[in-house]
């Protein structure tokens, strides 16, 4: 609540929440509405080689920020506008809570007074702690401080029934008061003790324990104690509070501003990282004031840099940061010099980009593999782990830039993720599993680092590695390979009912109407779970959104595989030459449905021609594909127009199917062996059909004669 970025024009002993945070926090609520929406693509690094491994070194402020000084040791709970976890309360709220209604108004009566004794002669019926409270705030407010301070010190002589509910505040606001007479130390004891009441259990509903840091750094700040406010500052950011950050960030701009500041905090270790993180990236934090017309972040380096040489600093804890800044400024040769002050993960990862200008590949890697050895927030880590992932694709090394990407992705695999998008990298990782590495090398990776993970319900990013190999078996006919790599049992089974239908489809000694169900039951799992079963990963099925997004042209093949002859450094031709080798066969958008359709086909190959299940499967076909590949529904429809019988149902072909009637078919197919047989016969022996033939005519005319007798007879 204190600090730099929140002033109060007018004091209340417990604080109101300012318009600006108001509309601050609508403004973040709408942000993370639009954000809950999704969808999320994530980030992708190796359709952008070139540019990703030379852009200046990302570093997470927000993290970097909150971990000036070493984490609490202890909860402190956060009040405030934004930034908090707690609901924000203020006096009234509270104590709306805890007094009678009658009490209540008496205390709101008190309030209406303009001086401490005229409201405390008003309220001899409240708790002494609620009484002595509102005279002294009342006194602070109309510009009493001694009164005040005296009616708050009353309230620390009361019994411990007396004052448990107002003494917490009493000592914040004594710290105040103490603070604004230029007692620091007074201020300093007040607010410790603060700290301590609510470590040791005392509620602290309005987050005043992490105010105090605020306060208590404010007055150190007026004292001209740079380093000192800096810290406290720190400490309230730390307990996640976001008016600390912001204060930090406005305190970094009037150093920046000032060299007589600045020349204090470059002396000082968390001061002097708080401005090497501020020339990094700030200007997007509420409450950034902008630097001032006669400065830029280039000269501010030249100017930091000057002091330290000045004061003859050659070992600098946060000089990565600053060399970082300096490259991202095209300051190279002063990015070299400055990284050299610091052996960190981020002077390390500038040194790599260095080299990767001067074109040492070799020793880009060695710097990092030395920077993630290093420990960095997860975001940077992740980065990292990307940028040194493009170099090991580079260089052929395929399995271990796979390894490297699978593990940039972290463990954000929530369930119905595949809906909403998926977490950084894992379009890189599925690019290289998918169509760079060959099916024994993902096979054996596979193997040798991914078990069977069936307690994460097939959603955990291993699960969805061992998927996209089973997929890759699948289509590559090694179906009984593929099964146990499905840690979905509800995909398994239909994947072992697929490979089953195929199996018996293809059994050349089964009758000839088994083998067409068998057919058609495979194809209807090609087309109910051929994203499961067969789709691919990224381009052209998406699997990885569930087929999704990339009709809406929200999102594209992978440049790596699409653009096979741009002019990429980072990009070798046997790269190429595995991604052309494993494009898909049939490339169009979900190329499993032509799969169902070809099934569909066979199916029809060993049906009779002129029966019901004959077109009815055609017509099941040319549904799949009527509106996505007109074309190829075509000639299905043509097939049937050319080989099959008219059915009732026509009119509707590939809009409206009936259910294949095998069963029949079956009849059908026996009548017409006979009626083959005959014929057979008759082509054989005319003479003998001859014969026959009129044998047939006569018994026929002399059975139509004797009918008609018959009736006749039986009409008298």
């Amino acid at each position: 609540m204190a600090g730099f970025a929140v002033r109060q024009k007018s004091w209340k002993p417990v604080y109101r929440i300012r318009a600006p945070f108001r509309i601050a926090a609508g403004a973040l609520l709408v942000v993370a509405i639009a954000m809950a929406c999704g969808p999320f693509f994530g980030i992708e690094v190796l359709s952008d080689r070139q540019n990703v491994l030379l852009a200046p070194p990302t570093v997470s402020f927000e993290t970097e920020l909150r971990a000036l000084v070493p984490p609490p040791k202890y909860k402190l709970p956060v009040v405030e506008s934004a930034g908090s976890d707690q609901p924000v309360l203020n006096r009234p709220t509270v104590e709306a809570r805890e007094l009678t209604p009658a009490a209540a108004a008496m205390v709101k009566t008190m309030w209406e007074q303009t001086t401490g004794p005229a409201a405390f002669a008003i309220g001899p019926s409240l708790p002494p702690g609620v009484r002595l409270y509102t005279a002294a705030a009342i006194s602070f407010l109309h510009g009493d401080p001694n009164a005040a301070k005296i009616y708050f010190r009353n309230i620390l002589e009361l019994s411990e029934q007396e004052r448990k509910t107002r003494e917490l505040w009493a000592r914040f606001m004594l710290g105040r008061i103490a603070m604004q007479a230029g007692d620091q130390g007074e201020a300093a004891a007040q607010f410790e003790a603060v700290r301590t009441m609510v470590r040791q259990g005392t509620p602290d509903a309005m987050g005043l324990a992490v105010a105090s840091f605020g306060e208590q750094a404010r007055g150190a700040w007026r004292a001209g104690a740079v380093a000192r406010a800096v810290e406290l500052y720190a400490r309230q950011a730390s307990f996640g509070s976001q008016t600390g950050a912001n204060s930090l960030v406005i305190i970094a701009n009037l150093i920046f501003d000032d060299p007589k500041l600045l020349d204090k905090a470059i002396q000082d270790v968390v001061a002097r990282r708080l401005l090497f993180l501020c020339l990094n990236a700030n200007s997007g934090r509420l409450f950034f004031f902008e630097p001032a017309p006669n400065r830029s972040a280039g000269s501010t380096v030249d100017r930091i840099a000057a002091a330290l040489k000045r004061h003859g600093l050659t070992q600098v804890e946060g000089a990565g940061l600053l060399a970082s800044a300096a490259y991202s400024q095209g300051r190279f040769d002063l990015a070299e010099n400055l990284a050299a002050l610091e052996d960190t993960g981020i002077s390390r990862w500038v040194k790599a980009k260095l080299a990767l200008r001067r074109g040492d590949t070799q020793l880009a890697l060695n710097e990092y593999e030395r920077a993630l050895r290093f420990s960095v927030s997860i975001e940077d880590e992740k980065t990292l782990k990307a940028e040194y992932g493009i170099l090991r694709v580079s260089r052929g090394d395929y399995v271990q830039a796979l390894d490297v990407f699978y593990h940039a992705t972290g463990e954000e695999w929530e369930a119905g993720s595949s809906r909403n998008g998926f977490t950084d990298y894992w379009g890189d990782a599925a690019y290289l599993a998918e169509r760079v590495l060959t099916i024994e090398e993902l096979k054996k990776y596979v193997d040798r680092t991914l078990p069977a993970d069936s307690s994460s319900g097939a959603k955990s990013r291993s699960s969805h590695l061992r998927s996209l190999l089973a997929r890759r078996l699948m289509r590559a006919g090694r179906r009984y390979e593929a099964f146990r790599y499905f840690d979905d049992l509800k995909t398994r089974h239909a994947a072992q009912e697929y490979g089953s239908a195929v199996n018996e489809a293809n059994r050349w000694w089964y009758f000839r109407l088994a083998r067409a169900k068998a057919w058609f039951s495979a194809a209807r799992l090609a087309r109910g779970n051929g994203m499961e079963l067969l789709g691919f990963e990224r381009e052209p099925d998406y699997a990885m959104w569930n087929g999704e997004y990339s009709d809406w042209g929200l999102v594209g093949p992978h440049p790596s595989a699409k653009d096979l002859k741009a002019a990429n450094p980072y990009q070798s031709q046997d790269e190429r030459n595995r991604v052309t080798a494993s494009k898909p066969e049939t490339d169009v958008r979900f190329q499993y449905r032509l799969t169902a359709v070809d099934h569909a086909m066979q199916s029809a190959d060993l049906l009779p021609p002129r029966s019901q299940a004959f077109a009815a499967v055609l017509c099941e076909a040319s549904r799949w594909i009527i509106d996505r590949e007109p074309q190829q529904a075509e000639q299905v429809y043509r097939r049937y127009l050319r080989q099959g019988a008219y059915v009732p149902w026509g009119t509707g072909f590939g809009r409206a199917c009936p259910e294949p009637n095998f069963s029949s078919a079956a009849g059908w197919r026996q009548g017409y062996r006979q009626v083959q047989q005959v014929a057979k016969h008759v082509h054989a022996h005319p003479a003998t059909a001859s014969v026959g033939g009129i044998a047939v005519i006569i018994a026929t005319l002399l059975g139509y004669m004797r009918a008609r007798r018959m009736r006749r007879l039986i009409d008298r």
